[in-house]
């Protein structure tokens, strides 16, 4: 993928009832990479890197439960509780069959 390619694609799905965002840098045929985000922040921090890595790697960016545009009760814990981790891994599956 050229570095003048357009940013990445937006996406939304629906897992265990909640509505969850994640980017899409593209290059599906390259190596899978997931980059996920700390508490409290959003999938789009990871733009400068995704744009740096995308030639390479096919660049996976989800929003957290409750966080950004995914829906679910955003707690200070929510990150580290086994829904969202479950959520995320939902994303990455979903995401790497396309």
């Amino acid at each position: 993928m050229p570095a003048t390619s357009p940013g990445p694609t937006s996406r939304i799905f629906f897992s265990q009832r909640l509505r969850l965002h994640y980017v899409d840098w593209g290059n599906t045929g390259a190596p899978p990479l997931l980059l996920v985000h700390g508490g409290r922040d959003h999938c789009r921090n990871w733009d400068w890197v995704a744009q740096a890595l995308r030639n390479d790697w096919h660049v996976i960016c989800p929003d957290l439960r409750g966080m950004a545009t995914a829906s679910g009760r955003p707690t200070a814990t929510t990150p580290c509780r086994p829904t969202s981790t479950t959520s995320t891994s939902s994303s990455i599956s979903r995401a790497w069959r396309r």
